[in-house]
């Protein structure tokens, strides 16, 4: 099995650019939670390998992170909801194409048919997210497929508690870890 290497905190920035016009926090998360609605439908989510059809029983479950703070967005579920975009996707398709993609023998790198999955494991103090999607290298002069392309992304997310030894209080944090991309080809 292959893998590359991804700076979590990149991707993280790119994806919030991608809504460049957004001039107020609250406009992004609007966006972002707008952006959900239209993907989700488009792709399997699972939170601890339990498929969740329906959005707002979704977001029911993971709205437990919004206690933990993140450096990046205003909270972790909000972080979520961000790295749930299947703007999140084009990352692997991205490291196929640097590695497989050949315009002098005419290989191109396209989506399968299969429908992107994300499942949200918890294990003990982190979150993994795993992305799923399938993806084909095809000879565009003779349209036949040379590889059959199986993506994993793994982001980790660390998982802090801290206490205020003064007031006695808990304070929550997360901080997104790193992210690898696993294929392998057929």
């Amino acid at each position: 099995m292959n893998s590359y290497n991804l700076d979590i905190d990149l991707i993280i920035e790119e994806i919030i650019l991608s809504y460049s016009e957004i001039t107020t926090d609250m406009d992004l998360i609007k966006n972002i939670k707008n952006q959900m609605l239209i993907d989700y439908p488009r792709m399997n989510i699972f939170f601890n390998s339990t498929k969740y059809n329906n959005y707002n029983d979704f977001k029911t479950m993971i709205k437990k992170y919004k206690i933990y703070k993140n450096p990046i967005m205003i909270n972790l579920y909000i972080l979520i909801l961000t790295l749930l975009t299947q703007a999140s996707f084009y990352y692997p398709l991205y490291i196929m194409d640097i590695n497989y993609s050949s315009y002098e023998n005419y290989f191109q790198i396209v989506a399968a048919n299969d429908m992107p999955s994300i499942d949200i494991i918890e294990e003990n103090n982190k979150l993994k997210l795993i992305y799923y999607k399938s993806f084909k290298c095809i000879n565009m002069q003779s349209e036949t497929t040379v590889h059959n392309l199986y993506t994993v992304m793994e982001i980790t997310i660390e998982l802090y508690t801290s206490m205020d030894g003064i007031m006695s209080t808990e304070f929550y944090y997360s901080k997104p870890n790193n992210c690898t991309i696993y294929w392998n080809e057929k």
